[in-house]
């Protein structure tokens, strides 16, 4: 069973895919060249994120995927049609979530310390209620 989902991501309308586990592991390597994982949490949580290594972790990813894109054309993106803290968050999460394993991601209740109980589940909702 693969460790990682495939990548797929899209550059100015076209789709990209990056598949398997070795080729996501080098992707991740590069991407920490520029950002970790808790770089970009910290910056997602605070709003303070450095927008040129941003630029550049995300024109890696798309690099891999085989797309000619520069770190400068990722970050004049970043600026395009006004939606510049949407492009920015989508970017942002984007990385944190293609830097998990997908078990990980598809387990929302975390498995307890030992000594404690098991969290309560809790429902959420996601948008606007």
């Amino acid at each position: 069973m693969a460790i990682f989902d495939d990548i797929e991501l899209s550059w100015e309308g076209v789709p990209y895919t990056i598949r398997g586990d070795d080729y996501v592991m080098r992707v991740l390597a590069a991407v920490e060249d520029h950002l970790t994982f808790m770089e970009l949490e910290r910056g997602r949580s605070s709003g303070k994120i450095p927008l040129a290594k941003l630029s550049a972790a995300y024109s890696v990813v798309l690099r891999f995927a085989g797309c000619r894109v520069s770190a400068a054309e990722v970050y004049k993106g970043m600026w395009a049609d006004g939606q510049t803290l949407a492009a920015i968050s989508e970017a942002v999460a984007s990385l944190l979530e293609l830097m998990l394993p997908q078990s990980v991601r598809s387990d929302p209740t975390p498995e307890p310390a030992k000594g404690e109980d098991a969290p309560k589940s809790k429902k959420t909702s996601a948008g606007k209620s």
